[in-house]
This record gives C-alpha cells, sequence and structure tokens, in this order.
C-alpha cells in the first residue's frame, strides 16, 4: 500500500514538474526584410516613419512560421526612436499568434540599430489574430532582444532580428 501511494505521489509531483522543467528559455526568433518605408512629418523636429517587414519565425514554441508586420516609430524631438510594432507570425500548422511591441531603437557604434527595453505582449484582434494553439498565451508578455541591419530609405531595406524571451 505504500509503495502504491509513493508512485502516486511520485506521478503527480513528475506531472508538476516536468512540465515546469521543460519551458522553453525562449520562444522564437524572427528575420525578416525591411520591404517599405514611408514618412509622415508630424513637427519641424519629429516625425512617423512606417516600416513594414516580413520573413521566416521559428523556435522551440513556433516552427516554421513566416511573419508579416508593421512598424510606427515615432522619432521625437531628441532623435529618440520609439518603437509601436504589430506583427503576426503563421506557423506551419496555419495557427497565429501576434504580437505588439514597445521600446527604443537606438543606433550603436557599429551602425545596427538596437532594441533597448524593448517588451512583446501577445494580442488578439481583427487585423492581428491570435488563435490554434497559441490562444491561451494572449497577454503574455515577452522581452524582446534584437537588431536593425543595413536600413534604408531609398529602396526601402534592411533586416530585422529579434528574439523573445518570457519574463
Amino acid at each position: 500500500m505504500k509503495k502504491i501511494l509513493l508512485m502516486t505521489l511520485t506521478l503527480v509531483v513528475m506531472s508538476i514538474a516536468v512540465p515546469t522543467l521543460a519551458k522553453p528559455t525562449w520562444l522564437s526568433q524572427i528575420q525578416c526584410e525591411i520591404t517599405d518605408v514611408q514618412y509622415e512629418p508630424v513637427s519641424e523636429t519629429e516625425l512617423y516613419i512606417h516600416v513594414t517587414f516580413e520573413g521566416s519565425a521559428g523556435g522551440p514554441v513556433i516552427k516554421g512560421g513566416t511573419v508579416e508586420g508593421i512598424d510606427h516609430l515615432f522619432i521625437d524631438s531628441l532623435g529618440y526612436a520609439h518603437m509601436n510594432v504589430f506583427y503576426t507570425v503563421t506557423d506551419k500548422d496555419g495557427d497565429q499568434i501576434s504580437f505588439y511591441v514597445t521600446g527604443l531603437s537606438v543606433m550603436d557604434k557599429s551602425g545596427k540599430f538596437v532594441f533597448v527595453d524593448a517588451e512583446a505582449s501577445v494580442i488578439d484582434s481583427v487585423e492581428y489574430p491570435t488563435n490554434g494553439k497559441f490562444f491561451t498565451m494572449i497577454g503574455d508578455e515577452f522581452d524582446d532582444k534584437g537588431f536593425v541591419t543595413d536600413f534604408s530609405d531609398f529602396p526601402p531595406g534592411g533586416y530585422i532580428h529579434a528574439k523573445l524571451y518570457p519574463k
């Protein structure tokens, strides 16, 4: 009887501990190409830059994904680029997960635009849906570590590299 009770208790503990131990250290990684850049002056010293992008996503949670999105960057009078990003990943099964990202993007010494204090939240809306196996993740938050390389506005170009880590 003691052995049966001990085995049952062990199975219960394992069913709780194993999923916790199996939690990935990162969610996904995206590699995107900038496809368009549009400028919208706000004032003499402030500007909106609308940057569209598309590419691929993969990782321990997202497999074989494609990405489409837009960043409505706001350049303030001090020259800081405030990110206001919306994008959707569609995985190989057709399930979608959408993100809203905020933070700053600043140029480092190598010429890359590096994300500073960037945070991503899983969202669900008509334009940016989250469904299928990702539906339970709505509201989850992630640290977004990334950078932009080879940015150009004419012709539009450059590459976005980002990786999401659970908070």
